[in-house]
């Protein structure tokens, strides 16, 4: 059974390595510059070493990186971005409840996100 879902468990890891990432280079950032611009950085740093965990552990594809694969991972970047702030825009609207509305929305994306990877970003090319 855990080799089944061998890449899930691994995508979960490297989520939340990432978010973690996110938060603590956000939290030193923000000492020093404004919020938006540190979890801009903060935010980019993290998608940059998602990417590269993704690829390599994660989805474990030996492809060399190229121009494709790169807009793949940014399109799909933005999927999640706008699945995650329109899942939470309706789910806040519902309940005005902001712990309720983010939780769904992070669940939501993140399920959204690992496929849009799984199928379209790192999908392993069949051999002929």
């Amino acid at each position: 059974m855990v080799q089944r879902y061998k890449s899930e468990f691994k995508f979960i890891l490297s989520g939340a390595s990432s978010t973690l990432i996110d938060f603590c280079i956000y939290m030193l950032l923000s000492n020093w510059l404004s919020v938006s611009l540190s979890k801009m950085i903060s935010m980019g740093i993290a998608s940059i070493y998602s990417f590269f965990l993704n690829k390599n552990w994660t989805f474990e594809n030996g492809e060399k990186i190229n121009k494709t694969m790169i807009i793949k991972y940014i399109g799909s970047q933005l999927l999640n971005i706008f699945v995650n702030t329109s899942i939470n825009t309706i789910i806040y609207t519902l309940t005005n409840n902001k712990l309720v509305s983010f939780a769904i929305a992070t669940a939501t994306a993140m399920i959204v996100n690992y496929f849009s990877q799984k199928i379209i970003v790192f999908k392993k090319e069949v051999k002929k």
